[in-house]
């Protein structure tokens, strides 16, 4: 961020140097916030907090603890921040409750963004806590990481009242999953916790003994 006061031999001497310049330096030290400035102090460079989506998400988290819709359309595009802004402020505001019905603060004007920024961790972790059920639109991004699979199915799917499948399993996966065996078998152990024929074909006959052994105890197969 460009600072004038640089350009200045004696910068301490213009108007306000001190407050605004204390500003600037903690712009760049966000997780300082609320500890080492006040928000009357930020106010001379809220201008720019308000443009940048972790400024401005960690701004509204720390300080105002409500929307800030001047700073949404920044907020929105960074994935991270997003998902951060909808889960501590937009879940907790009543009047976004009401206007949008999302009680857990959904934000559908951020999902292309942060689908688009392929960042499995937080889909999925948006999917869990704050659609609290499946995503489809997400689902071909999480199918990309079996681990992903494995946790989206355990964590969200199988938490969905609304999904036809128990224990979270996900069929449109499991091809894929059958492709390596040790994760298959980390499916079937930590989501489905059903015998699978096709798995079982495979592991039965595999070099690694181990798998068919986990595999059966947990299941309890003679």
């Amino acid at each position: 961020m460009l600072n004038l006061y640089n350009y200045y031999q004696q910068p301490e001497q213009l108007p306000g140097h001190a407050k605004i310049n204390k500003a600037i330096k903690l712009i760049n030290y966000s997780s300082d916030w609320g500890g080492a400035i006040t928000q009357e102090e930020l106010e001379p460079v809220k201008h720019i907090i308000e443009k940048n989506a972790e400024l401005a998400s960690t701004y509204a988290r720390k300080f105002t603890y409500k929307r800030w819709p001047e700073a949404e359309p920044y907020i929105m595009k960074d994935a991270i921040y997003a998902y951060s802004y909808a889960i501590n402020i937009l879940s907790q505001d009543k009047d976004w409750i009401k206007e949008k019905g999302h009680a857990n603060g959904r934000w559908p004007d951020a999902e292309p963004f942060i689908l688009a920024s392929k960042n499995i961790f937080v889909i999925r972790t948006y999917a869990k806590n704050i659609i609290k059920g499946r995503w489809p639109e997400a689902e071909p991004i999480i199918m990309t990481n079996l681990n992903d699979v494995i946790k989206y199915a355990k964590d969200t799917l199988a938490e969905d009242p609304n999904y036809q499948y128990k224990n979270g399993r996900w069929p449109e996966a499991e091809p894929e999953l059958l492709k390596v065996p040790d994760l298959a078998v980390d499916y079937v152990i930590d989501v489905t916790n059903e015998r699978w024929p096709d798995l079982e074909d495979i592991i039965k006959n595999s070099s690694d003994t181990w798998l068919w052994r986990r595999y059966k105890s947990r299941l309890k197969i003679d």
